[in-house]
């Protein structure tokens, strides 16, 4: 199947893209993808335990399974901008809601 992942912030500059597309196995998560990403772009690895995976407007784990022609964003977190608050959610802006994963846990957009 085909996928395409969107990098934003320094990720973008690691890849040296804004987006790329990939081929990836039937029934393939998003692990797999950054898995595949990582073997390309090794500096990726440096994000491991931060980078954030989004799915049309909803924050995503690496367990998510992905459909041919899924776009992934594919994010580091906003420095100094804590993720979650104790109720595991962030106040929403007036402008915009807060984004909220499949977990129910919301983020800054």
């Amino acid at each position: 199947m085909k996928v395409r992942a969107e990098f934003y912030s320094q990720l973008k500059e690691i890849v040296g893209a804004a987006a790329l597309e990939l081929s990836l196995p039937k029934n393939a998560a998003v692990n797999d993808l950054f898995e595949k990403l990582k073997e390309n772009y090794p500096k990726l690895r440096d994000f491991e335990k931060s980078i954030l995976f989004g799915i049309g407007l909803e924050f995503v784990d690496r367990n998510q399974p992905l459909n041919d022609g899924d776009t992934v964003a594919i994010m580091p977190p906003v420095p100094g901008a804590p993720m979650f608050e104790k109720e595991n959610s962030l106040p929403g802006s007036k402008l915009h809601p807060p984004l909220r994963n499949r977990n129910g846990f919301a983020a800054m957009r």
